[in-house]
């Protein structure tokens, strides 16, 4: 009988140790976001079990089957020891958490020309937009759930780098930002006109912006 007991701790043992727990699969989250609840099985809810929390290697929880300790991005582990007989043994596990951050990245794609210009902060290549509007790619912006576009006449001298009047263009837009965002050429003074403009674009739901100042020329 003995031996039968023993044989059978011995299967439950080794029926645990190949069922280490289980966190699930990584985890990516946006800024803001919410940290989701993690867990192992309530089967290791039980005192045959000692439970250690980690966070980056950082002990942050002992006991319980639920992470109720805060935690940040990085690495979350969790330690499990099996304390009963026959043979003690530890199982491993852990799940990565990255947290993808709110960025804005606007990038004017129908340029005719780069060129040098000397401003308040020093020589910037300021691209040319020939008089046919302006197209922005916006893809590159992460995380955002909205975006906005501000474009002013603007004078980037030395001394100056201010707005000149009020915006032509100024609008949020729902979503996340495309790569073909046309700003039609109305928004703009008549042809035979030409001037620097600074546009603003900025994503949410955390105000991000992205700057980009241009050289608008039409002259027909």
């Amino acid at each position: 009988m003995k031996n039968l007991l023993f044989l059978f701790s011995l299967l439950l043992w080794n029926f645990t140790q190949a069922q280490p727990p289980n966190l699930g699969p990584d985890i990516t989250l946006c800024a803001g976001d919410a940290f989701p609840t993690l867990s192992i099985s309530s089967d290791f809810d039980d005192s045959d079990f000692g439970i250690t929390w980690y966070n980056n290697g950082t002990l942050i929880q002992t006991g319980g089957v639920i992470l109720t300790a805060p935690y940040v991005g990085g690495e979350v582990s969790i330690e499990v020891e099996h304390l009963s007989e026959p043979v003690p043994f530890t199982n491993y596990e852990s799940v990565l958490v990255t947290v993808t951050p709110l960025t804005a990245h606007a990038v004017i794609t129908n340029v005719a020309t780069y060129f040098s210009v000397f401003t308040h902060y020093g020589f910037m290549s300021v691209p040319r937009i020939s008089c046919n509007g302006l197209t922005i790619d916006g893809s590159a912006s992460t995380c955002e759930n909205s975006y906005f576009i501000d474009i002013v006449p603007f004078n980037p001298s030395p001394g100056v780098w201010a707005a000149t009047g009020a915006s032509i263009y100024s609008a949020w837009h729902s979503g996340q930002a495309p790569s073909n965002i046309n700003i039609h050429y109305s928004n703009f003074p008549p042809p035979n006109t030409s001037g620097y403009y600074l546009m603003t674009f900025a994503v949410g739901p955390i105000w991000t912006p992205h700057y980009v100042l241009f050289y608008y020329e039409c002259l027909k």
